[in-house]
């Protein structure tokens, strides 16, 4: 099997035969300097919650969210991290054709296929152009041929 996305140092550890420890994997968002302590701080005050399911309308986090960005909480979607967030915009969206700038993230491709077995098309990023978008060239590859697109920071 192939691997197409990052986070699995163990199965890299075994392949190179090196101590996972002297791995850093900048493929996951994950802190290479280890768990901040605030963090750690934050959940043994918080080990008393855990006997109850959180709420899955996540309102009080909508709600401090929205009063700190000054909008409707109704606008505030919460999940369960990027990932989820990124499957439930492709089938919310329910295009049939759609064009993703690569390399990029595996997930947006396969969020895609799996929402609505649309076409999925590829605009290629350049190193000789730092891999960015070439406005008019993306503009280019989705005139006529498709009707959304996910776009990546």
């Amino acid at each position: 099997m192939q691997e197409t996305h990052g986070g699995n140092i163990y199965t890299l550890s075994e392949k190179l035969r090196l101590d996972e420890k002297n791995i850093i994997d900048f493929s996951a968002s994950i802190n290479p300097l280890g768990v901040p302590k605030a963090v750690i701080s934050a959940l043994r005050d918080s080990i008393r919650y855990l006997y109850n399911y959180p709420d899955p309308d996540a309102k009080r986090l909508r709600s401090q969210l929205a009063k700190h960005h000054k909008i409707n909480p109704e606008s505030i979607i919460c999940g369960n991290g990027s990932t989820e967030l990124i499957y439930l915009v492709a089938r919310a969206l329910r295009p049939e054709r759609v064009l993703i700038p690569a390399p990029t993230f595996s997930e947006y491709e396969r969020a895609c296929k799996m929402s609505n077995k649309l076409r999925v098309m590829s605009y290629e990023l350049r190193e000789d152009n730092n891999y960015d978008i070439v406005t008019n060239d993306f503009i280019a590859h989705m005139k006529g041929d498709i009707n959304s697109k996910l776009q990546t920071p």
